[in-house]
């Protein structure tokens, strides 16, 4: 096995709904956290941090903590009757970060991204 050929893969995640566990027809394509996409998203909400300070609100810093969590998003997909907001939007970073606004939508992104293994092929 040639370990040099080792990279991270996409991994496409369908929503769940919090309340039933049911798939929702919105599908998420997640990057891991070696993805260099990631890496550059992740640098960019950083500078921002140091651009405003320290002091930063709550609002702020929750804003903050949704684009972290968006930076995994790399592209959506809407199937059967998922739409967002009546409509099926293409993917934009601005699409992301409202995902990740929505806390039960984020915890399960971030519980994905955290299954680095998915990320690779065997």
């Amino acid at each position: 096995m040639d370990l040099a050929s080792i990279k991270p893969i996409e991994k496409r995640y369908n929503v769940q709904h919090p309340a039933t566990g049911e798939e929702t027809g919105m599908i998420l394509v997640l990057a891991c956290t070696h993805d260099e996409r990631v890496k550059r998203a992740m640098r960019a909400v950083n500078d921002k941090i140091l651009e405003s300070g320290k002091d930063l609100s709550e609002s702020e810093q929750q804003k903050l903590d949704d684009a972290f969590a968006a930076c995994y998003v790399v592209d959506v997909e809407f199937t059967g009757d998922a739409t967002w907001n009546g409509k099926t939007p293409q993917y934009s970073e601005a699409l992301a970060k409202e995902i990740c606004a929505i806390p039960a939508l984020k915890e399960q992104i971030l519980f994905e991204v955290r299954r680095v293994k998915d990320f690779y092929q065997a």
